[in-house]
């Protein structure tokens, strides 16, 4: 059954999520490269149990 405030209950939808990104630009002493460093948090409030969900990423940029 559809809750009014958050959608579909089965939906799977955070309760809560925050997200940071950070840009370093010729990190190595490289013209044109740069590393992108990213990390979230999502806290999942499910009626069976409360589920958190995390990651990072890094990214290699080099502009030609």
């Amino acid at each position: 059954m559809p809750d009014k405030d958050n959608g579909p209950a089965s939906a799977g939808k955070p309760a809560f999520d925050c997200r940071r990104a950070w840009w370093f630009d010729n990190v190595p002493d490289l013209d044109n490269f740069g590393i992108l460093l990213g990390a979230y948090w999502s806290d999942f409030d499910v009626e069976e149990s409360a589920t958190d969900r995390y990651g990072a990423r890094v990214r290699f940029k080099y502009y030609f």
